[in-house]
């Protein structure tokens, strides 16, 4: 059965069509079951996401070096980045090191739980496909949104030079701010309350509420300057507060975090690194 999962979802020229298997509906559903186990699997999640972190850290160390008068700055990276540190107390190197061994750990324990993954690049193309959907959903809610705000967006045809930059920075929001606010916020927050007991889906939906408050004020640090100096970020004045669009953030972290609970860690990171793509051709169309 695990066969014919990796065939009919790697190998399109292989494919057969379900109807003609001798397959009930009940093995049919373990396939299905199969399949989200995988996308929730913390190998899987970080495998099929290496192409967003190296997609950023690489255009970021790019940017820095050749001077580039755009700077790259992701909130969510400058806080994991403090965490990480200890708040300063010991250096990015080996702050590095530790983030390292932790991932290494929570891998070596699930294989040893779950016994080992075959992974290959095709499973990085099926969680992109798995993604586009609920990017696109996003997408076409922020535009009509913004038909209703201020008319047809104008395309921006001045700034080819930043297309690089800005997509990378797509990127790196997919990849950062999934990992804070659903895989460590949400998903903590969804363990501490099940570890007291509460109810599957009244933890869940706590969890993506407490998550997406801050998904949404990571943005702008509005109602928490303070917390946000600290943290070294800085008002940015392309992209001020406002009561819609911390909504808008907020509703969206709470689709992210439904897609990262349903899904897992893979998807729900695509998902918010597709819609900042599709931002940034809209933008320049």
């Amino acid at each position: 059965m695990g066969n014919f999962l990796c065939l009919t979802k790697r190998n399109k020229s292989d494919i057969v069509k379900i109807d003609s298997l001798p397959f009930s509906k009940g093995e049919i559903m373990d396939i299905n079951k199969q399949e989200t186990n995988l996308s929730m699997s913390v190998r899987y999640g970080l495998y099929v996401t290496i192409p967003l972190f190296l997609h950023y850290v690489i255009t970021e160390s790019d940017s820095i070096l050749s001077g580039s008068p755009m700077e790259m700055v992701l909130n969510a990276e400058l806080v994991l980045k403090k965490f990480a540190t200890l708040f300063g107390l010991i250096p990015q190197s080996l702050a590095g090191f530790l983030v390292m061994a932790v991932l290494f750990f929570l891998c070596y324990r699930e294989s040893k739980k779950s016994g080992p993954l075959d992974l290959n690049p095709g499973d990085v193309l099926f969680t992109i496909k798995q993604a586009f959907p609920f990017a696109a959903i996003l997408w076409v809610i922020a535009f009509v949104i913004s038909l209703m705000q201020s008319g047809l967006p104008q395309g921006n045809q001045s700034s080819f030079s930043l297309l690089p930059l800005l997509f990378a920075m797509r990127s790196g929001a997919g990849f950062f701010e999934e990992l804070l606010c659903r895989v460590i916020l949400l998903g903590g927050t969804f363990w501490v309350l099940k570890r007291c007991e509460m109810e599957e889906s009244k933890s869940s939906l706590i969890a993506i509420i407490f998550s997406s408050l801050v998904f949404a004020e990571i943005h702008y640090f509005h109602f928490f300057p303070g917390l946000g100096q600290h943290f070294g970020i800085v008002d940015n004045p392309d992209n001020p507060y406002t009561i819609g669009g911390f909504a808008f953030r907020f509703l969206s972290g709470g689709f992210l975090g439904w897609v990262y609970l349903k899904k897992g860690f893979g998807v729900a990171a695509w998902s918010h690194a597709l819609y900042g793509y599709f931002q940034v051709i809209q933008f320049f169309v």
